[in-house]
């Protein structure tokens, strides 16, 4: 009684028997795999066989497989990457990509990576946020005292720290609408 890959299970049973004498083999999958059939085709396990010559029986074994479902929480404002279903400790990428006019947020676990990876140990759903698309410009009143950051385009509620960095002889004194924190 042999599995067909140690790493993936062991097998129990083998020996010496009388012809006509019944006995049990067994097979017992490793973590993160599953015991799948024998190879006379039997499903059963453990099971009885009776002896009547010699006999080898090889127990099959694969690794788990799981589902990963993606979906986007708004289809009007984005679409998602295709899940699929993939074997154990897969390494995958999701992507979520907004429709013109929104932004991407974040996956439901909290990561806001997009491309995102995630290494497959369960089935499990993702789900993608998506918000209205924000243009926030930042701009120096007179460049040649000092340059500011913070350019770009954001979804709705993202937290966005803007900078503004004097040259030399000069210094921040506050933004176009009174406040003074910088960044």
């Amino acid at each position: 009684v042999n599995p067909n890959d140690e790493v993936m299970g062991t097998t129990s049973g083998s020996g010496d028997y009388a012809e006509g004498s019944q006995t049990e083999i067994s097979a017992t999958p490793a973590e993160h795999y599953h015991f799948v059939k024998w190879s006379d085709e039997s499903t059963d396990n453990p099971r009885t066989i009776t002896v009547m010559s010699d006999s080898t029986f090889t127990a099959v074994f694969a690794i788990n497989q799981y589902t990963v479902t993606i979906v986007s929480a708004n289809e009007t404002m984005g679409i998602v990457s295709d899940g699929g279903t993939y074997d154990y400790g897969t390494e995958i990428q999701i992507l979520a990509t907004p429709y013109e006019g929104y932004s991407f947020v974040r996956w439901d676990n909290g990561y806001t990576d997009n491309p995102h990876t995630v290494i497959v140990i369960e089935d499990v759903v993702y789900t993608a946020s998506f918000g209205l698309s924000h243009t926030i410009t930042v701009i120096s009143s007179d460049e040649t005292m000092g340059t500011v950051s913070g350019n770009g385009i954001y979804g709705e509620g993202a937290l966005v720290e803007i900078s503004a960095y004097s040259v030399e002889h000069y210094h921040f004194t506050q933004w176009n609408d009174g406040n003074t924190d910088n960044p």
